[in-house]
């Protein structure tokens, strides 16, 4: 069923959709250092409303862009999630969520001696009438009056979505006027084509998995970039990591070298990086000024714990 946390409403009203199929919990566990033969005791922890979509939307939200969400959320744990989120957004998000048999999972991240390791669990089910429901969903909020509304589908599939049928959503999406981008693992060339979204936004191994390049061959990265905008892409956003990142277009590559930061935490980068991207866009800023503010934010992310 659906979670009406916001009428439908405040979400035809918002300028972005941020899908989220896959919520989680995110905790953040900070110790000392890792043992395997000791018990490792926790220095600090913290937990938040999470999951890409959720990131994103929140970036954005906090960047003065009207930004929704929707998705599915389990119901063992649905409440907890709502609260956290509620309170992470500020209720500056519509959300609009559809409840399924079972739990949200939780990615954990352990800080350990200077070492980041990354847990993520599994999600809850979900059938195809949840996909039909939010098929509905997406419908609904393509109406409006906001000129260009962008849909942002980021973050990993639920058990019970393939990537087939996450494709079928994006593409009915795009049917019905939402402009698509895209953050997500796993399609394959020939699925990315099909949705030819306006902004995909992979990392150096996402995009070396989807084309066979060498993930450490920025170069490289960058010429399988280009040739997938060649083949529809709207923008490809290339996320380096310490390396910094580039935007291609059919037209020209933007390459923004990386600042010296001192990294904490590297969980969110990504998500920042693309959120800033699509609120400078929605400015009307050039595709360079873009990504050098998706850039600057990803670093301003890795600085924070």
């Amino acid at each position: 069923m659906f979670r009406d946390d916001s009428s439908r409403h405040e979400l035809t009203a918002c300028r972005v959709i941020c899908v989220g199929v896959n919520p989680a919990f995110d905790l953040t566990m900070t110790l000392d250092g890792l043992d395997g033969d000791r018990v490792n005791r926790v220095t600090h922890e913290h937990c938040r409303a999470a999951g890409k979509a959720a990131n994103v939307a929140c970036a954005l939200a906090h960047g003065g862009i009207n930004a929704g969400l929707v998705g599915f959320y389990g119901e063992d744990n649905a409440e907890e999630w709502r609260r956290l989120f509620l309170a992470r957004s500020e209720d500056k998000v519509p959300l609009h969520m559809i409840t399924c048999p079972g739990a949200i999972r939780q990615n954990i991240t352990l800080l350990a001696g200077g070492e980041t390791v990354k847990i993520n669990r599994c999600g809850c089910i979900v059938s195809e009438g949840d996909i039909i429901r939010l098929e509905d969903c997406l419908s609904s909020c393509a109406g409006g009056d906001t000129g260009t509304k962008t849909a942002v589908f980021t973050g990993s599939l639920s058990p019970g979505l393939t990537g087939e049928r996450y494709v079928r959503l994006m593409t009915d999406a795009a049917r019905r006027g939402l402009r698509i981008a895209l953050d997500i693992d796993g399609l394959t060339r020939e699925q990315l084509a099909e949705v030819s979204p306006w902004l995909y936004k992979p990392n150096a191994h996402e995009l070396a998995r989807l084309t066979g390049a060498d993930a450490d061959d920025d170069d490289g990265l960058v010429e399988q970039a280009r040739l997938l905008a060649e083949d529809g892409v709207g923008v490809v956003l290339l996320t380096l990591g310490e390396r910094g990142l580039a935007a291609v277009t059919a037209e020209g590559t933007y390459r923004i070298l990386p600042r010296p930061v001192t990294a904490v935490n590297t969980v969110g980068a990504g998500d920042a990086a693309l959120a800033a991207f699509v609120a400078a866009e929605a400015e009307g800023c050039s595709v360079e000024e873009c990504a050098r503010r998706a850039a600057r934010s990803g670093e301003q992310a890795v600085t924070e714990q």
